[in-house]
C-alpha cells in the first residue's frame, strides 16, 4: 500500500504524473508522514482484526459494497474495455457486467470511465 503525503511530481514517472495525487494537494494543512503512518497502521490493524471471524468478513464486505465507487459505470482493466461495474463478489472480487455475463476481476489496473 502506498500513500502520497506531499506533492513531489518530479519524483514520479511521466505516466504516473496525471494519475497521482497527494494528501498535501487535497487537504489543508497537509498531514505529516508520521500522522498518516499512524492512521494507516491503526486502520490496517483494525481491518485485519475484523477479518478474524465470518461475521467480520461479511461486515467488511458489506461496508466495501456500500462504498463501491463507479457502480453502473464502464471500466477498463489493464487498458482493455472490461464491462460495467456491478458489485463485489463473495470473496471480495470486483464483478463487471459485460452484457452477456459477469466477469470477476481479482487484480489489474482498473480505470473507471469518466473518473478524474
Amino acid at each position: 500500500m502506498g500513500v502520497n503525503v506531499l506533492p513531489v511530481a518530479s519524483a514520479l514517472s511521466p505516466e504516473l504524473v496525471d494519475r497521482s495525487a497527494s494528501l498535501g494537494e487535497l487537504v489543508t494543512p497537509a498531514p505529516t508522514v508520521d500522522e498518516v503512518e499512524e492512521l494507516v497502521v491503526r486502520a490496517a490493524n483494525a481491518a485485519v482484526a475484523s477479518l478474524g471471524s465470518a461475521a467480520g468478513v461479511r461486515a467488511t464486505r458489506d461496508r466495501c459494497q456500500a462504498r463501491l465507487y463507479g457502480v453502473g459505470r464502464r471500466a477498463t482493466v489493464d487498458g482493455i474495455p472490461a464491462g460495467t461495474i456491478a458489485a463485489l463478489g463473495a470473496d471480495g472480487e470486483l464483478l463487471l457486467e459485460t452484457g452477456t455475463h459477469r466477469v470477476a476481476i481479482r487484480a489489474g489496473d482498473l480505470r473507471v470511465e469518466g473518473a478524474t
